[in-house]
């Protein structure tokens, strides 16, 4: 059962009728119209028609008020029965006959007629005109639209002033408006907001219906039941909300332009809720590159325009993810797990996921069970991020349909070259080394200033030192090595990259 919210102001009292009733027109004391059967309920009139046809239902829409003198019916008995059977079909409601011209009184096998088939009929005196009646018939129904009108007004203004207090307070006011349901839902049918009574079972069939239509798909179902519109909410763009509303009975005028107006109101909302959105994945891309970049502190500077809550774990998992279908179903997936810092960008055409290492498994599990491909790096330090990220894409490579989840920590323990595979490996190491390989004079003294810098970490001191060479003699090697990769060293993926080479090659 979906709970409504609590408000305080006043909801506008909605009228339920459409139309002008009976009542109200015999009600009209000038017209002095005598009601000799009496209809089931007191029916809407939607119009008053004149016709003198033995059979006049081929011109009719149905709920008009059909006024006859009975010209065409001198004579009749049992052809009554036919004549009120016909008018119920068309769905004529109420028969007005005229008397004092054709007949004195309402014929009694009318009455009995008319009374079987549920008709209300009532006596038009010879002083009253027909035409007189069709006039008070349209000031009835100029003041039903001028109170329909101000009821939509009404509550136009009122779905105005709670948008002040959120959309939550919008869907509330309208459950209120419509005596009924109101919520938002996401593409998955998934309820984002919600007040009143639990949504009709077909509301997930109406989704699923219009879903594809994207902004042009609309639905609207009535039943016997309920009454149930879905409509998709935002400006431009594929719908990642809709509107679902269901009410006993039909829809008034009031009802449906205070369900037109809250779509308007929430589409905005939501236009501003995919603004934002938009604006965090491009956020949350340019954290990811700068973190794998080696530039954390600068990604960190950027990390609460995403969350208000965390920040980036110091120490972290990269996860490579492959995934089955569209990558936003496992971006969604991180960002519902975002308080603890982890977060996701794709990156060509894979899923890239900082994961916190406390979180990295379970979210492995659920990306997998969304039906990724998913390789889990080695826990790093968040500085380390490239080389974390390095050993996610080696995990990844080694992932299957029959081994969905690879994590790079268990095929490490035989060296860089199983875990990158001895053909992938060689052809790896080769490819990085090659620049340095083509150099026969300077080769060994190449390799082995790269070796030793990366074992130091890119101190220069402690790898001068312990080549013992001059620093600028270790200045100009670097340098050297840079211009032959073509990448500086300074760069963790250079140096994660050209730190695999080596020990491919060496192993």
């Amino acid at each position: 059962m979906l709970s409504g919210n609590s408000h305080n102001m006043d909801t506008p009292n909605v009228q339920i009728f459409t139309m002008p009733q009976l009542s109200e027109l015999l009600a009209i004391n000038k017209l002095s119209l005598i009601q000799v059967v009496r209809a089931h309920g007191d029916p809407d009139i939607t119009w008053a028609a004149t016709s003198e046809l033995a059979d006049p239902t081929p011109h009719l829409d149905g709920g008009e008020l059909l006024l006859t003198t009975g010209l065409g019916t001198l004579g009749w008995n049992d052809e009554w029965s036919g004549f009120a059977a016909s008018l119920a079909r068309a769905g004529v409601p109420a028969i007005g006959f005229g008397t004092g011209l054709t007949y004195a009184q309402v014929p009694v096998g009318l009455q009995e007629a008319a009374r079987a088939e549920g008709l209300a009929v009532i006596e038009v005196p010879r002083q009253t005109p027909f035409i007189a009646i069709g006039r008070a018939l349209a000031e009835l129904l100029a003041q039903t639209e001028r109170t329909a009108l101000a009821d939509a007004l009404a509550v136009q203004r009122d779905l105005t002033r709670s948008i002040s207090l959120g959309p939550n307070q919008v869907i509330d006011r309208l459950a209120r408006i419509l005596g009924g349901s109101a919520a938002v839902l996401d593409a998955d049918n998934g309820i984002i907001i919600a007040s009143g009574p639990a949504l009709p079972a077909e509301t997930t069939e109406q989704l699923g219906r219009i879903r594809a239509l994207g902004l042009r798909g609309a639905t609207a179902d009535l039943n016997s039941t309920h009454s149930l519109i879905v409509q998709p909410l935002g400006l431009s763009g594929t719908p990642g909300r809709y509107l679902a509303v269901a009410a006993p009975g039909p829809w008034s005028p009031a009802q449906r332009s205070a369900i037109t107006t809250a779509v308007a109101i929430l589409s905005l909302d939501a236009e501003r809720a995919t603004d934002r959105r938009v604006l965090v994945r491009r956020v949350t891309a340019g954290i990811v590159a700068l973190v794998l970049g080696g530039q954390p502190g600068a990604a960190a500077t950027l990390f609460p325009i995403i969350s208000a809550t965390s920040a980036l774990p110091p120490r972290l998992r990269v996860l490579r993810c492959v995934p089955s279908g569209d990558a936003d179903e496992l971006i969604r997936i991180i960002e519902r797990d975002n308080p603890t810092g982890s977060i996701a960008s794709e990156v060509e055409g894979q899923v890239v996921v900082l994961a916190a290492i406390d979180r990295a498994e379970a979210i492995a599990q659920e990306l997998v069970s969304a039906g990724a491909l998913v390789g889990m790096g080695s826990g790093v330090p968040v500085a380390d991020a490239a080389a974390g990220d390095a050993s996610a894409r080696a995990a990844l490579s080694h992932s299957g349909q029959n081994r969905m989840l690879v994590r790079f920590d268990e095929i490490a323990t035989t060296g860089v070259q199983a875990a990158l595979g001895a053909d992938a490996g060689l052809a790896f190491a080769n490819a990085t080394l090659a620049p340095i390989l083509a150099q026969s004079s300077e080769r060994e003294m190449l390799l082995m200033t790269a070796r030793v810098f990366l074992d130091n970490n890119g101190a220069r001191q402690p790898t001068s030192v312990q080549l013992g060479v001059h620093r600028n003699t270790l200045f100009s090697r670097v340098n050297r090595l840079e211009q032959l990769l073509g990448r500086s060293l300074d760069d963790p993926q250079c140096r994660a990259d050209l730190w695999v080479a080596l020990q491919t090659a060496h192993a």
